[in-house]
C-alpha cells in the first residue's frame, strides 16, 4: 500500500504538537504523526528547523499579514485623529475657564484683602482664647489628678472593705455553724434526759 499524500502544512503542524508537548522533534516521530515518508517529510522538516533557528535568532515573530497591518495603521489614524479633536476640545475649555477665573480672582482681590484683616482680627481673638484655654486646661489637669488620686484612694478602700466584709462572713457562718452545733447537742441531752 502506498504512503499517503502528506503535505508541508501537515508536516509543520506535527513539529509544533510535538514541541508544544515537550516532546523532541524528529524524523521518525514526524512520520508516525503524518504517515509521511523520509523523501517527503525530511525537506519539510527542515524547512521548520531552518524557520525556528531564524525566528529564535531574531527574537521576533512572523509579520502580521497585509489586511492586519492596513487594519490597525487605519485604526490607529482614526484613533489619533479623535484623540487631537477631544485635546482640541478639553483645550478651548480649560483656556475659557482660565479667562473666567482671571476675571473673577481681580475682583475678588480687594475681598481677599478685606477677609485677611478680618481673619487678622479673629487670629489675635483666637490667641486670646488659646490662652485662656491653656490656663483652663492646666486647671483640669491639676483636677483630673487630684481625682485620679481620690480614685485610688476609693479603690483601695473599697478592697479593704470588700475583704473585711469577706473575713466578717466567715467569722458569721463559722458562729452559725458552732451555734447549731451547740443547740443540736443540748437538743439532743434535752430528749435524753426526759426518757
Amino acid at each position: 500500500m502506498p504512503n499517503p499524500i502528506v503535505t508541508k502544512d501537515a508536516v509543520f503542524a506535527a513539529a509544533v504538537s510535538l514541541k508544544a508537548d515537550g516532546i523532541s522533534v524528529t524524523l521518525a516521530r514526524v512520520q508516525n504523526l503524518t504517515g509521511g515518508s523520509n523523501s517527503t517529510v525530511g525537506p519539510w522538516l527542515r524547512e521548520w528547523r531552518q524557520n525556528e533557528v531564524s525566528g529564535a535568532r531574531e527574537g521576533e515573530p512572523p509579520p502580521p499579514p497585509e489586511r492586519l497591518r492596513t487594519a490597525i495603521e487605519q485604526m490607529t489614524q482614526a484613533f489619533w485623529r479623535a484623540m487631537e479633536a477631544e485635546a482640541a476640545e478639553k483645550l478651548s475649555t480649560t483656556l475659557a475657564i482660565a479667562e473666567q477665573k482671571v476675571q473673577a480672582s481681580k475682583s475678588d482681590y480687594d475681598d481677599a484683602i478685606a477677609q485677611l484683616q478680618i481673619a487678622e482680627r479673629a487670629l489675635e481673638d483666637a490667641e486670646q482664647k488659646l490662652d485662656m484655654l491653656q490656663k483652663d486646661r492646666d486647671e483640669l489637669r491639676l483636677l483630673s489628678a487630684k481625682l485620679e488620686a481620690t480614685s485610688k484612694q476609693f479603690e483601695k478602700e473599697l478592697k479593704e472593705e470588700k475583704a473585711a466584709r469577706r473575713a466578717a462572713e466567715a467569722t458569721a457562718s463559722e458562729t452559725l455553724g458552732q451555734l447549731k452545733e451547740i443547740r443540736a447537742h443540748a437538743s439532743g441531752k434535752s430528749t435524753a434526759g426526759s426518757k
